[in-house]
């Protein structure tokens, strides 16, 4: 019993929906059967308050004292159980949705012929959507469907406009947001599982579009620049016009879609950045500013570390400093519980190590804690930068030293492992070159400039050119 479908499915469940599942397992209206509302309270019980035995014979005997046990019998009730309460889920569902709730009224009305109830209905359901701010791929759908509604009613009426035109353009409207949209999702996913999908329609679509009034359309505008931004990094243009349109439509869009949106335009700058192209580190930062303005890159209130750190480090690298010491001590409290203290620590200390004040920069880095393996190397490769640009070669050999062990005994994957074992390498040539040799030295600057895997290459650089 312990592996049953029924027992996993309530073990998600909280106080709140427990509540309302039991009004619902009780209602006659969808269940009938006394054995499902007795195996509910049983299980609800054994689960949520570790009252009883989860074991079929334990069951059983509950649900039906004085008989032989059959698990069959067993096996029917709990599939009626499990049955209710999918019903439940598809109810909640429909019961939290109130635009699809509405829908769902508006086809009754149609069914039965409720002429006047079903032009009421229509009414408010057309003001309600076109009221509210958003104009997302939810709400061309719902306007498509909003207007099959509307056919279907006109069209037993003789003589009716069936306002078919307006038909067609909510559909050409939906399905190109839709075909867009998941388009933008595939180009972006492709480029993490290095595989090839076929887009079906989409380029027809992008021809159609592109001299199409619907570009017009804040969603078919978003999207359409999205996708052709990830899909060509040559793309500046429509790259252009995609950053161009998130900051003129972004109130348009519920904070889930814009945040994709968001993440398109900062793939495009993040990737020709990593070419060299460092003019794309402003767009970042712009993009950073406009998406924490909109409060795109909270989920559930919470601020990612991860986005915490690339925020500070786009700042720092375009000298931002005193824009970056406000944006720690504000938005740290949207940091995780258990992650911030860690997290603001390490970012204090690239803070104060950017400004040249290591008095203040070695405290805060010896005071983060990290379980993560990615922050844990940035805060190495920080505190081997001090100790270099401090001269304190002894303790940053021994630190190169553990530095290298940590790489290994961590088995750090990827690019991140030839990335860093490489500035190690590099940083041990820079301290051992006789930098009277101006032929090694130039060698070594040449092997740094040619290694394709490293990270703070322009700082290795740097400290040779400076020698």
């Amino acid at each position: 019993m312990a592996a049953n479908k029924v027992v996993l499915v309530m073990q998600t469940l909280d106080k709140k929906d427990l509540k309302l599942l039991d009004k619902f397992v009780r209602s006659p209206i969808y269940n009938q059967h006394e054995d499902v509302i007795r195996l509910f309270d049983y299980l609800k019980n054994a689960l949520h308050d570790g009252n009883g035995s989860l074991s079929n014979e334990a069951i059983f005997s509950v649900l039906f004292p004085d008989q032989a046990f059959e698990v069959q019998k067993l096996h029917y009730v709990n599939s009626y159980l499990l049955k209710t309460i999918e019903s439940y889920f598809a109810w909640k569902e429909w019961q939290d949705d109130e635009m699809e709730n509405s829908l769902y009224l508006l086809r009754a009305y149609r069914n039965r012929k409720i002429d006047d109830q079903f032009e009421r209905t229509y009414r408010q359901i057309e003001k309600k959507l076109f009221n509210q701010p958003y104009r997302n791929l939810q709400h061309h759908s719902l306007e498509y469907r909003l207007r099959i509604e509307q056919i279907k009613a006109e069209s037993n009426r003789r003589g009716s406009d069936l306002h078919l035109q307006e038909l067609s353009d909510a559909q050409d409207t939906w399905f190109a947001v839709e075909k867009l949209y998941n388009a933008s999702t595939m180009i972006s996913h492709q480029a993490v599982v290095k595989k090839e999908y076929d887009m079906g329609l989409l380029y027809p679509i992008l021809d159609f579009l592109e001299d199409s009034k619907l570009m017009e359309v804040p969603a078919v505008s978003l999207y359409f620049h999205a996708f052709k931004a990830l899909a060509d990094l040559e793309n500046e243009k429509d790259y252009r016009q995609l950053k161009s349109a998130i900051e003129k439509y972004r109130e348009r869009f519920p904070q889930s879609e814009l945040r994709s949106l968001f993440l398109a335009a900062l793939n495009f700058c993040i990737r020709r950045n990593n070419r060299g192209e460092k003019e794309y580190l402003r767009d970042m930062f712009e993009l950073y500013q406009l998406g924490l303005d909109s409060e795109v890159f909270l989920e559930n209130g919470i601020l990612s570390r991860w986005t915490f750190r690339n925020i500070v480090s786009v700042a720092i690298q375009l000298g931002e400093y005193e824009w970056t010491k406000k944006f720690i001590e504000e938005f740290s409290d949207y940091l995780a519980e258990d992650h911030r203290s860690g997290t603001v620590n390490l970012n204090l200390a690239f803070y104060y190590y950017s400004i040249g004040d290591f008095d203040n920069a070695m405290p805060m880095l010896m005071q983060a804690d990290h379980d993560d393996i990615l922050h844990n190397l940035f805060a190495k490769l920080l505190q081997s930068k001090m100790l270099y640009e401090l001269d304190d070669y002894d303790a940053l050999e021994s630190m190169l030293q553990s530095f290298k062990t940590y790489i290994h005994r961590k088995k750090v994957i990827g690019y991140h492992r030839s990335n860093y074992l490489n500035f190690i390498k590099y940083l041990q040539k820079v301290m051992s070159v006789n930098y009277y040799d101006k032929e090694k030295m130039e060698k070594l600057k040449g092997e740094i400039s040619g290694e394709k895997n490293i990270v703070e290459k322009e700082w290795l650089l740097q400290r040779v050119e400076s020698m």
